[in-house]
């Protein structure tokens, strides 16, 4: 199978090159990496620089893109020169042309002095990122020249105008060193045009030094900077900024600041024509949305289904609970698994990376705790998957452009193959070995983005022991019905006769709608069978069998043993009622000028530029409102014929949430609805479990539905289906505080905003609070 992309076609391994000093590397020199990096470039390349000092001037020139250079630590890692003058572009140590390089650890160094300008590095690419840096020269430390870049961690130290240049860059927690003793200035942003969407933006960073220092003065006409949440010393002048002795630029410049703190951020006597920023004025500042920072992200993995208590820090969500872990970067999650055991998985959380950034977790019982069902010879992990020839992110970007659903998938995999009924380049097929009168525990897991699958093994009936995590009343069934987001562990005795046996997984879909339907297979071999024996097929369920799934999920219920009780809530605090649906609304830039669009309550999610739980445990104000409504605006025949009128969905400048009171219960109604189409809805609610308590066909009844709820065993999930022109009703408590995420698991729905989130209020005492975040939370 190919993939076809315009950066690296695999992210997920790079080109390694080592430099070393004592030669035991592939080069000694940096700049000698540098030039055995092919011309047009397109494979991620690592260079790992030893510790040492590295006296050489050097070139990472716009044709060799996708490089990483990497030190050990700054301090011990230095690659420094000594040259300066009025030509700025003669004088640079490093200088960067290239895109999508990133700079990890490293020491950029000038040492020119007080003679003149000398400067330390020069950046000129695109999509450039550098963490942990040291940045240090005299004057000019830093040309900033064009480009969007990205500085984290980094130190920067100089005299006069040591960050200067007309990129759109963010400067993250960064240490701004001055050594000017006075009348020197940090910035001279160069931005000439106010058409240009450059300029400087230093957020949470650390200002020092001795004597005094303007925070900035313009370079060009339209110079644009901003300082938010950032500490200011002394060292900082009262009045700031400096016009230059041009007093016409004081009308033209573009000079913030956003509750900084520290004896220089007293802004009693500021120049009157800089700016003391509202809320509202610093959010476009407070995210990575001036440097497109959306574009060039690695994205940020949910754990599917571990319960974050108290910690929706490492949840995931792309801005929702955290934001993207930047290209180059990484971030350790840090939780607790206390309580809990069980097939759960992770996933990429940001666009449709989800196709193939994922991976099983399994939690074991406590040592010397045994499984409530006969113990298992062998355990096997299965993830279902979906498989595209071509780049998903393209894919997604054609459908929105056409306003049209992207194609669908090109294959179904099982463990990243698709078996031998699909013609590809992949000659191989999954398969595990068993023994014959053994036992063995499958946990399967579906990842695939918009499929519902049936699975099945030949000749072999399964017994489910356990979904979501949470142990089952067992019993068989010839095959399952598992939708995407779920998981399901099986028993399967090895008591045929010996041979292979294909395991299968194919799509259902029970409304008239497309999608992939073939059919990938891997193998169950039993010991000493040959190769060159032919497998047989299970007979799998029809593509659109409502019968047999109706039936499959009627028999899912808790074990609701002594050690494993239901604890299901039988008083209800709170009830809300939503509904599924998806309209047409006007998209002037899409070519048939509307796009399909999904809503809750009528309601379309708008995506925010700041986490949401970033805004709310900061209490910062504008990003969110907390009033979604508990039931749709308008009551209509929802599964009845279908609407085709008045189909457009409401979308505000800001998502709109539920709050939720801490410990309170919450009993939640999706329904689904005929608008356009009904269809199925696999729901997955984060920080939570939730119960079933009740599921049907049509519309749901307040007065005669809830007399038949199952209150006793219903089955405990992560994720749910609602049913096609049907319905669900979930209860959970709500004793996780935090902003969680609710949305349904059809990527393609996702995608067009069928999602929500809940506010959980802190609850009484520390113990019921949200954790403070990590210091190395991704910024936004």
């Amino acid at each position: 199978m190919a993939s076809s992309s315009t950066g690296p076609s695999d992210m997920s391994t790079a080109i390694l090159i080592r430099v070393d000093q004592s030669g035991k590397g592939d080069f000694t020199k940096i700049q000698d990496a540098i030039d055995s990096v092919p011309t047009n470039n397109s494979e991620l390349v690592f260079i790992w620089v030893k510790p040492g000092t590295y006296r050489e001037k050097i070139v990472v020139p716009a044709d060799k893109p996708f490089i990483t250079l990497n030190g050990n630590q700054a301090s011990t890692t230095v690659i420094t020169w000594n040259d300066g003058g009025d030509v700025l572009s003669d004088s640079p140590t490093v200088e960067i042309s290239a895109s999508d390089f990133v700079g990890h650890y490293l020491t950029f160094q000038n040492t020119y002095g007080k003679g003149g300008k000398g400067v330390a590095l020069r950046v000129t690419g695109d999509r450039v990122a550098f963490y942990g840096c040291s940045i240090r020269s005299y004057q000019d430390t830093l040309l900033d020249d064009a480009g969007r870049h990205y500085y984290k961690n980094c130190y920067i130290e100089g005299a006069t105008d040591f960050i200067f240049g007309n990129a759109a860059s963010l400067f993250e927690r960064c240490h701004l060193h001055s050594i000017s003793g006075g009348n020197g200035a940090i910035t001279a942003q160069k931005r000439e045009f106010p058409s240009e969407n450059t300029g400087f933006v230093f957020l949470g960073c650390k200002i020092t030094g001795n004597g005094g220092a303007l925070l900035g003065r313009p370079w060009g006409s339209y110079s644009r900077v901003v300082f938010a949440l950032s500490y200011m010393s002394s060292v900082v002048q009262s009045e700031g900024w400096n016009d230059w002795e041009d007093p016409n630029k004081q009308s033209s410049v573009y000079y913030g600041e956003y509750n900084c703190y520290g004896p220089g951020a007293n802004r009693e006597k500021r120049v009157k024509w800089s700016h003391s920023l509202s809320n509202e004025e610093a959010s476009p500042f407070l995210n990575k949305s001036m440097i497109g920072g959306r574009g060039w992200l690695r994205p940020a993995p949910t754990r599917h289904g571990l319960k974050q208590y108290r910690n929706g820090w490492a949840d995931g969500p792309a801005y929702i609970t955290q934001c993207p872990v930047q290209t180059g970067h990484s971030y350790t999650y840090d939780f607790n698994v206390t309580g809990q055991r069980g097939t759960l998985w992770w996933h990429a959380h940001i666009f449709w990376l989800r196709a193939t950034v994922y991976g099983a977790i399994v939690i074991m019982p406590k040592q010397g705790t045994p499984y409530p069902f006969p113990q298992p010879d062998s355990e096997f992990n299965l993830i279902l998957g979906e498989w595209w020839n071509d780049d998903v992110e393209e894919v997604v970007k054609q459908g929105n452009k056409q306003g049209l659903p992207p194609k669908m998938s090109d294959a179904h995999t099982i463990n990243g193959k698709p078996g031998p009924l699909f013609p590809c380049s992949e000659k191989y097929t999954y398969a595990v070995e068993v023994e014959q009168g053994k036992t063995y525990l499958l946990r399967i897991i579906n990842s695939a983005l918009n499929d519902e699958l049936f699975f099945a093994i030949a000749g072999h009936n399964m017994t489910v022991v356990e979904i979501d995590a949470v142990y089952t009343k067992p019993f068989t069934t010839e095959a399952i019905l598992i939708a995407p987001g779920q998981t399901t562990n099986v028993l399967v005795r090895a008591n045929k006769v010996p041979g292979r046996y294909f395991m299968a997984a194919r799509s259902f879909m029970d409304a008239p709608i497309s999608i992939d339907n073939k059919t990938a297979t891997a193998i169950l071999q039993y010991k000493g069978i040959p190769n060159t024996v032919v497998p047989s097929l299970p007979q799998l369920p029809a593509l659109n069998d409502t019968a047999f799934a109706l039936s499959y999920n009627s028999k899912l219920r808790s074990l609701n043993s002594l050690k494993f009780p239901a604890n299901v809530p039988l008083k209800v605090d709170r009830q809300l009622f939503y509904t599924i649906g998806l309209g047409i609304n006007p998209c002037p830039t899409c070519q048939n000028g509307t796009q399909l669009t999904a809503s809750l309550n009528n309601i379309t999610f708008v995506m925010p530029q700041i986490g949401l739980l970033q805004a709310h445990y900061f209490n910062q104000k504008g990003v969110f409102t907390t009033d979604f409504p508990d039931r749709p605006p308008k009551p209509f025949n929802y599964t009845g014929a279908p609407l085709t009128a008045n189909l457009q969905t409401s979308q505000s400048t800001r998502p709109r949430l539920s709050k939720i009171a801490f410990n309170s219960t919450v009993e939640l109604i999706l329904q689904d609805t005929n608008l356009l189409s009904v269809e199925s809805h696999p729901f997955h609610l984060h920080g939570y479990n939730f119960f079933v308590v009740g599921t049907g066909v049509g519309n749901f009844d307040p007065k005669k539905h809830p007399a038949k709820f199952n209150l006793v065993d219903p089955p405990e999930r992560n994720t749910i289906g609602v049913p096609t022109g049907g319905w669900t009703a979930i209860r959970f408590r709500a004793d996780n505080p935090g902003v969680w995420f609710m949305h349904c698991h059809l990527e393609l729905h996702t995608s067009w905003g069928l999602k929500t989130a809940f506010v959980v209020e802190d609850g009484p005492g520390p113990d019921h609070s949200i954790l403070p975040p990590p210091k190395d939370l991704p910024p936004c």
